[in-house]
Order: C-alpha cells, then structure tokens, then sequence
C-alpha cells in the first residue's frame, strides 16, 4: 500500500500453486523372499492428479530402518513398476526392507 497525501494504490496477485501427486500406493510381489535371492516385484497405483499434470514419472528407493540411507531401486522413469531382489534387512526390525514409490508430475 502506497499513501501520499489523498493517493492511496493498491496491488494483489492471486497465484494458483501446482500440488504433488496424492493418494498413490505400492504393491510388492512376493511380500516375503531370501535376500539378495528372491526377485520381488514392485508396482505403484493410483495416484490422483490433475489432468494437466500428466503423464507422471515414478521411482522406487528401499531403506533398512532405522538407517538413515535411502537407495534407488529405479530412478525416475515413466514405467510405474520395477523388479529388483533385495537386501537382508536388520534382526532388530525382522528383516524388515521399506519400500517407497514417488509420483512426479509434468511440473515436478
């Protein structure tokens, strides 16, 4: 706002803000293997976005929690699903490996 005397001006700017893809799941087949053994199979679904915001890309990463090191399955690609065997997970988590799939838009 700018006042001098009896001018007074008056600016705003009303921005719409592209948000990320939401509501996505990951599916992995078989839900249990042999490290380093087992060919797991991983697909990501249902992901909501806006119609401009297509096509999305994907990738996967795999953390042995609690470490603090995430690793690539599949970098970001347009292909939803990768195959990947796995590493032993840690005995104080039961083996357990965390898999995360990311949705990008075109904006992303």
């Amino acid at each position: 706002v700018f006042n001098q005397g009896s001018i007074l001006s008056y600016s705003e700017l009303l921005l719409s803000i592209n948000g990320p893809p939401l509501g996505g799941k990951v599916d992995v087949s078989p839900q249990n293997g042999s490290a380093l053994v087992t060919q797991f199979s991983f697909q990501t679904l249902d992901w909501i976005a806006d119609a401009e915001d297509f096509p999305l890309t994907y990738d996967f990463r795999y953390e042995i929690a609690p470490q603090p090191t995430v690793y690539y399955i599949q970098s970001r690609s347009d292909a939803n699903y990768a195959t990947s065997t796995m590493p032993p997970g840690l005995q104080s988590t039961h083996y357990a490996v965390i898999i995360t799939a990311t949705a990008y838009d075109v904006l992303l």
